[in-house]
């Protein structure tokens, strides 16, 4: 190892595969075939393996990242989630722009959702929850539209204000069991929906209504394929200029 010294600032990708599997040969090590077999050499830190929060941490050289001297710790925390959203926004196709984007759930990867779509140039962009703090939040990120539903109903909103069409995009990361059915209900006829948060109980999706408006639906956990650890690169010099 002679890239890294002691004391350097540096970013981890928490899976790495077992570097066997047909998966990871093809470069998908965060699908490994054998995910949580430690003796066949799979980690993913904080699942399988011991997370931040313990004294020390063991990673594959491949994984470790330095940080650039203008991104701060606390920034540097936050790039998993945007390789995770950047991955996400590439298997919908990649292109936003003009497009009408709604995001429900302003979490963490919710909020970077506002911030890619605002930087893909997405028309307008629709964020919907329940906590005033995080929709407010998601306007300094982009949001065009807050919605508390609270107070107003996503759905009759989304299409109101799309004149009856429903958004082209739909990133569904609130993750409550409610949440894909309503992403479905408020996308347009072949329109897409990403899942990016996923609830601990079945979720009920109508198939009759997402076949007969040709709605399409994604899901994404973590970055997946050979050009994982160069996104991961690539977002952490790029985010924070």
């Amino acid at each position: 190892m002679d890239e890294f010294q002691v004391g350097d600032r540096v970013a981890v990708e928490a899976s790495y595969g077992c570097g066997r599997c047909r998966n990871c040969r093809l470069g998908y090590y965060t699908a490994c075939l054998n995910y949580g077999n430690r003796q066949r050499g799979h980690r993913a830190n904080g699942f399988t393996t011991n997370g931040g929060f313990a004294q020390y941490a063991v990673n594959h050289i491949n994984t470790v990242h330095k940080i650039p001297d203008s991104v701060e710790f606390n920034e540097a925390a936050l790039i998993t989630n945007l390789g995770c959203i950047l991955y996400g926004f590439q298997t919908v196709g990649g292109y936003v722009v003009g497009d009408s984007v709604a995001v429900v759930g302003p979490g963490p990867l919710g909020l970077v959702s506002v911030g890619v779509a605002r930087a893909l140039c997405a028309g307008k962009i629709f964020l919907v929850g329940t906590r005033d703090s995080r929709l407010q939040m998601g306007k300094t990120m982009g949001a065009d539209r807050l919605i508390n539903v609270n107070q107003e109903n996503p759905v009759e909103v989304i299409r109101r204000e799309t004149q009856g069409m429903g958004a082209d995009l739909v990133i569904e990361s609130s993750g409550a069991t409610t949440g894909p059915q309503m992403a479905v209900e408020m996308c347009k006829r072949m329109g897409r929906v990403l899942l990016v948060g996923y609830p601990e109980e079945p979720a009920p999706v109508n198939f009759s209504m997402m076949g007969m408006r040709n709605v399409h639906i994604f899901s994404v956990r973590g970055r997946v394929g050979p050009t994982a650890a160069g996104e991961f690169r690539f977002s952490l010099k790029a985010a924070f200029p």
